[in-house]
């Protein structure tokens, strides 16, 4: 006998919603502005969670400002492009294929990158990133 119940309701609370904030990170992203103003705007400076690839995380904006600032110190971005977003019902994310310099080594590498937004009540809360080396 099929199941005849009623499939429940997912979604990210009240404010914007993910397909708004996705949009308007994205094209804040392509316009180039810096991470600091889309956090501004768009991050929940207290409750945000970042998670890299290999499993290490920050919690906070003081914690994202040390993560970012450490990153900008090694590396330089040479190209920067964005797909997306593709949105979700609580949450959003982007697909980035960046071309970067080691600033110590003067390396060049390709990364594909998948970034998954988790949106709650008008603010992401937490950002994971998924990675592909070339």
């Amino acid at each position: 006998m099929a199941d005849t119940a009623t499939p429940t309701t997912t979604g990210s609370g009240t404010g914007a919603t993910p397909a708004e904030i996705g949009a308007d990170v994205a094209a804040m992203l392509r316009s180039k502005t810096k991470d600091r103003e889309i956090w501004d705007k768009w991050w929940d400076d207290q409750r945000i969670t970042s998670i890299e690839g290999d499993g290490s995380t920050w919690t906070g904006r003081d914690a994202l400002n040390a993560k970012n600032q450490a990153w900008e110190a090694e590396n330089e971005i040479l190209e920067f492009r964005i797909k997306g977003p593709f949105v979700g019902a609580t949450g959003f994310s982007l697909h980035f294929d960046v071309s970067l310099k080691n600033r110590h080594s003067g390396d060049t590498m390709r990364m594909t990158e998948l970034a998954v937004y988790t949106v709650e009540n008008g603010k992401v809360v937490r950002e994971e990133f998924m990675y592909s080396h070339e």
